[in-house]
């Protein structure tokens, strides 16, 4: 709910409406998902959220656990809708005229 608030809160302020300010208003809606996500498993799991020296990790974190496998495919996501967001605003708008 943080996320989708946040994230609507720069949609009404009109940051949805080019690639340049979408991009960065979905990518700080999903750090909210990670972030609320991470801490949650980390408490549930008992485990560190993160570790500050990698070498000395097993990989057991919430982060290793549930934000890095996603990472990829979360980006590929805030590219496409970043770019077909605006476009779909600017056929909105040619459809009221």
């Amino acid at each position: 709910m943080l996320a989708a608030a946040v994230v609507g809160l720069l949609a009404e302020r009109h940051q949805d409406r080019s690639f340049l300010t979408s991009v960065p208003a979905m990518l700080l809606g999903s750090a909210i998902v990670y972030a609320c996500g991470a801490a949650w498993l980390a408490h549930d799991l008992g485990i560190p959220m993160a570790v500050s020296n990698p070498d000395v990790s097993d990989g057991g974190t919430a982060m290793a656990y549930g934000v890095n496998p996603f990472l990829i495919g979360d980006a590929i996501k805030v590219l496409l809708a970043g770019g077909l967001t605006p476009l779909a605003w600017k056929l909105a708008a040619r459809d009221q005229k």
